[in-house]
């Protein structure tokens, strides 16, 4: 028996496929790594099947499926594809720091141009990676604080990347930098006690309140923050899109300025509930413009 005839797949070399298929009027050949085996093979003609279907749908996105590949920032449909960091950044600045108060807006732009922008500004918007962010954090021995306040700052401008459609996904997104803890220290909270507020205690202590001190109530309660957490969640820590906050310090009553988490494992992502989001549309009208804090 003849070896079977696939078209648009083929082997190209003992560890890789090509996949030939026509878009926008052109015909394009990617590879990808795989072993020329028969079930590669196949798994290879279902790929290509399956970029066909999203071509003929519309939706077929060639930097998603082929991030490697040399004609995906070409035919990206991404605007992002076509704008450095640096453009995009300069640019968001500009309307960012009207928004500021000075003193933050002094720290922010010396991180901004000082340190983001000379590290990132040359990429594209679509080929800054989580993993080129977190590199770059990893290589300073910076205080948890200080990787913070720039890691905000960062998140808070591909926030607006993200709004303006010029890049599909956020890639911070659901990301933080974490330190492994002991066993040591993961037994002692463990055996922490916790007496939770009921549900009817929770609702009266909301009705009870009124104008910020309802909507802190509620949103407290509907994300489970600390107090000295939700003393120190800005604006800029809230995606609206994806509806999450991202956890990055706190403020004590004997601190002066907002510090990192009570333990390293409270810089996190806490998704919001309708209840919460309620809360802070709420409180929209008291701190929205007046400065970061919530």
């Amino acid at each position: 028996m003849g070896r079977k005839q696939r078209t648009g797949v083929r082997a190209v070399s003992a560890s890789s496929i090509e996949i030939s298929f026509v878009y926008q009027g052109k015909r394009y050949r990617e590879r990808i790594k795989l072993k020329p085996t028969p079930a590669n093979l196949k798994r290879a003609e279902r790929h290509r099947e399956a970029i066909l279907y999203a071509i003929e749908r519309g939706t077929f996105d060639y930097a998603t499926t082929f991030p490697n590949s040399k004609q995906a920032r070409l035919l990206s449909r991404e605007p992002g594809a076509n704008i450095t960091v640096e453009e995009f950044l300069s640019d968001w600045w500009r309307t960012e720091e009207k928004e500021l108060k000075a003193s933050t807006r002094k720290v922010d732009q010396r991180i901004l141009f000082n340190q983001i922008i000379p590290t990132f500004g040359s990429l594209t918007l679509t080929e800054l990676k989580w993993s080129l962010i977190r590199d770059w954090v990893k290589s300073h021995d910076w205080s948890r604080k200080t990787q913070n306040n720039k890691l905000s700052l960062l998140r808070r401008a591909l926030n607006e990347a993200v709004e303006q459609e010029l890049i599909h996904h956020h890639p911070m997104a659901n990301k933080v930098i974490r330190r492994r803890k002991s066993r040591a220290h993961v037994a002692a909270n463990s055996k922490s006690k916790i007496d939770p507020f009921s549900q009817e205690e929770r609702t009266a202590l909301i009705n009870a309140a009124h104008g910020q001190m309802k909507n802190l109530i509620q949103f407290g309660f509907w994300t489970g923050l600390r107090l000295s957490e939700l003393f120190a969640l800005n604006w800029g820590n809230i995606d609206w899109i994806n509806k999450r906050i991202y956890v990055e310090g706190a403020l004590t009553q004997d601190a002066e300025e907002i510090e990192a988490t009570k333990t390293e494992a409270g810089e996190r992502i806490v998704h919001l509930l309708p209840p919460a989001i309620a809360a802070l549309k709420a409180q929209k009208e008291y701190t929205f413009l007046q400065g970061d804090e919530v």
